[in-house]
C-alpha cells in the first residue's frame, strides 16, 4: 500500500513498552499518544481547518438514512426538483438528521425535533471535504451527527479538551458506549464479515468478561484481514481498506493483552497490535512534516478526513494506556551535549 514508511526497531520497542504498561490502567481507558496523536486533536479543533464549529442555527429538514425518515424530515441527499436536500444544505450551513441508529444531535427532549432545544455550542462536523495532505477536495459537509460526536467525545475527554455540545442520553443503543468500556443498552451485532462489527462484538465481550469469545472475534478479523509480513517496512499488513477498521481492531487487540497476562495467543495478539499502531501513524495525513487527520479509504486518492475515523484512529494509539511516545519526537527528542 502506498504511504508506508518503514518503521525503526526503536520505535518498535517503544510502542511495546507503551502497550506492556498498560496492565497498569484501567479497562477502557485512552490516554494521550505523543506526537501523533495529541497533532491529530490539534487538527480536529482548529478553527480554519478543522471540524469543530460553532452548531448555533442547526437546521432539521433531512433524513441521511432512509428507515428513520418521517413526513417532517424525509430521506433526501441531494437537489432534486423538489429543492434542496441534505447534502446540499450541509455543504453552506449547520445541518444535523439521524444517526445511524435513529438518534439526533441536540434533540435534548426526546421528543425527534431539535428547535425546541434551540442547539447551541461547538460541536464536531462530517467533514470540510480535505482530503490527502490536507488539500481542499471539495465543499465541505457540515453535518452535525449524534454518534460522531459520542465517540470524539472519549477523545476530547482523554486530551482534556472541550466537550462537544448537544449530546444526551436517554438509555439509547450507542454502539461507541462499549468501546469506552459500558455496554449498557446495546445488543452485538449478528454473525457477519463486517470488521468494525465483528470488532465492536469483541470489544462488547471482553467488556463482559467473556475473554474467550473476545478472543475469537479477533483471530476472526485477523483471518479476514489478508495480512502478510512486509520485510521492508518490518512489520504486518493488511488488505484493509477502512482505516478506522485498523483503530477498532487496535483498540480490541489492546483490550485482550490488557485482560490477560498469559494465554497462548499472546504474542501474535501483540505482534499485530504493533503493527496496527504502526499502520495508523503511516497512514495519517500530514502538511509538511505536520500531522492531520486520517482518510477514511486509504486507497482511494478522492477520500476525506472525517470526525469519526479521526476520533476512532487517535483513541486506537493512546488505547489502554497513559502515554504512547514515540522515540526521536517530543517528549523524546534526543540532545548531544557537549563536555
Amino acid at each position: 500500500m502506498p504511504g508506508k514508511p518503514a518503521r525503526s526497531l526503536a520505535t518498535l520497542v517503544l510502542m511495546f513498552v507503551g502497550t506492556a504498561s498498560h496492565s497498569q490502567t484501567s479497562p477502557a481507558a485512552f490516554g494521550q499518544h505523543f506526537p501523533n496523536g495529541l497533532a491529530a486533536v490539534d487538527y480536529i479543533y482548529n478553527s480554519s481547518t478543522g471540524l469543530w464549529r460553532d452548531q448555533t442555527g442547526l437546521h432539521y429538514n433531512y433524513n441521511y438514512y432512509p428507515e428513520w425518515a418521517t413526513p417532517s424530515h424525509p430521506y433526501k441527499l441531494l437537489t432534486d426538483a423538489a429543492g434542496p436536500g441534505l447534502l446540499d444544505e450541509g455543504a453552506t450551513r449547520n445541518a444535523t438528521a439521524r444517526d445511524a441508529n435513529g438518534l439526533l444531535l441536540g434533540d435534548l427532549d426526546n421528543n425527534g425535533e431539535i428547535t425546541d432545544n434551540s442547539p447551541a455550542g461547538y460541536a464536531f462536523f462530517e467533514h470540510r471535504g480535505r482530503g490527502s495532505g490536507g488539500a481542499a477536495q471539495g465543499a465541505p459537509f457540515y453535518a452535525f451527527w449524534f454518534d460522531d460526536n459520542w465517540v470524539a467525545r472519549y477523545m476530547a475527554m482523554a486530551y482534556g479538551r472541550p466537550l462537544p455540545a448537544g449530546l444526551h442520553d436517554n438509555r439509547y443503543p450507542i454502539r461507541w458506549r462499549q468501546v469506552a468500556g459500558d455496554n449498557s443498552y446495546w445488543s452485538p451485532y449478528p454473525a457477519s464479515s463486517f470488521i468494525d462489527r465483528i470488532a465492536l462484538n469483541g470489544i462488547n465481550k471482553i467488556n463482559s468478561g467473556n475473554f474467550v469469545g473476545a478472543l475469537s472475534d479477533w483471530t476472526q478479523i485477523k483471518n479476514l484481514s489478508a495480512w502478510f509480513y512486509d520485510s521492508d517496512d518490518q512489520r504486518y499488513e493488511y488488505a484493509l481498506i477502512d482505516t478506522y477498521y485498523y483503530g477498532l481492531w487496535a483498540i480490541l487487540s489492546e483490550r485482550l493483552l490488557a485482560a490477560s497476562a498469559s494465554f497462548p495467543q499472546r504474542n501474535d495478539v501483540l505482534q499485530h497490535a504493533i503493527a496496527l499502531r504502526s499502520n495508523l501513524l503511516s497512514f495519517q495525513e500530514k502538511s509538511g512534516s505536520t500531522p492531520l487527520g486520517w482518510r477514511t479509504d486509504i486507497l482511494n486518492s478522492n477520500s476525506l478526513m472525517n470526525t469519526e475515523t479521526l476520533a476512532v484512529s487517535v483513541l486506537a494509539l493512546g488505547a489502554n494506556a497513559t502515554w504512547v511516545l514515540e522515540p526521536g519526537y517530543a517528549p523524546l527528542h534526543l540532545r548531544r551535549v557537549s563536555t
